[in-house]
């Protein structure tokens, strides 16, 4: 299986190729996104959390709550200020509709 090494950790470009997701319908990328999962910087920051998941897997146990911890959480509030974002900005303009 083709590899590359990126870091620290070791990538299958099967798994996480982010150059993938840009590479879209061009029709589907002028829509309007319908929820959070269609914006491609979310994808991306998905993509990224698995990324963080695979690499402190190979923190020491010692480090399970405290370093390991931190960072996990880290990663995990990039895809989840985008979708509150998104959410937000998206209530709000629908309160200018009605």
């Amino acid at each position: 299986m083709d590899s590359k090494h990126t870091g620290f950790v070791r990538i299958q470009k099967s798994e996480y190729a982010f150059g993938t997701l840009r590479e879209q319908e061009s029709e589907e990328m002028r829509q309007p996104a319908k929820t959070f999962q269609n914006l491609i910087v979310w994808q991306k920051a998905h993509q990224f959390v698995l990324l963080v998941y695979q690499f402190t897997g190979h923190f020491p146990k010692s480090e399970t709550y405290g370093l390991t911890s931190r960072v996990e959480r880290a990663a995990i509030s990039i895809p989840a200020n985008i979708a509150a974002m998104f959410e937000e900005k998206r209530s709000s303009s629908l309160l200018y509709v009605f």
